[in-house]
C-alpha cells in the first residue's frame, strides 16, 4: 500500500475527515499494514494498524491524537 493510499484510508476515518493534514500524513507515516508487536487497529479494509510505540511517538508531537488513537 502506498503512502497516498495509507493517507486516502486514514482522512476518510470519522475521527480524522476533518483534522489537519499534517497530523493525517504523520500517522500514515506510522501505519503499518501487519505487526509482530501489539496493535491499534485504525482501519478494517484494509487494515492499517499502529504499534504501541507510534502511538507514543506520534503523541510525542500531536499531544491530543493519543486518546483518538487509543481509542482506534
Amino acid at each position: 500500500m502506498t503512502f497516498d493510499e495509507k493517507v486516502k484510508i486514514i482522512r476518510a476515518l470519522p475521527s480524522f475527515k476533518v483534522a489537519p493534514i499534517n497530523e493525517v500524513r504523520a500517522i500514515a507515516f506510522a501505519a503499518k499494514e501487519e505487526s509482530g508487536e501489539p496493535l491499534i487497529t485504525l482501519s478494517s479494509n484494509p487494515t492499517l494498524v499502529l504499534t504501541l510505540k507510534d502511538v507514543e511517538q506520534i503523541s510525542h508531537e500531536y499531544p491530543h491524537l493519543e486518546s483518538i488513537l487509543i481509542k482506534k
